[in-house]
């Protein structure tokens, strides 16, 4: 399971997948809808234990515990 935390509250969501893109876009794995959400906001990897996050040049960016991470790199 995954949740996310915005500005309108929590989602829970549910995937099989290793790596998916959480957008309001259709072509989003899991999507948001939220007008503070990009089309295609960010994409999560999960790879050798491990969660990986990629900001997909959204327009609001992407914070992790209050640290803004850099678009298009994972971290």
């Amino acid at each position: 399971y995954i949740e996310a935390t915005s500005p309108t509250g929590n989602q829970t969501y549910e995937t099989n997948k290793s790596e998916f893109v959480f957008g309001r876009s259709g072509k989003a794995h899991i999507k948001v809808d939220d007008s503070g959400i990009s089309r295609e906001h960010f994409k999560v990897k999960y790879e050798n234990n491990a969660l990986y996050i990629m900001d997909l040049n959204s327009l609001n960016g992407v914070s992790i515990d209050g640290y803004k991470i850099k678009p298009m790199e994972y971290i």
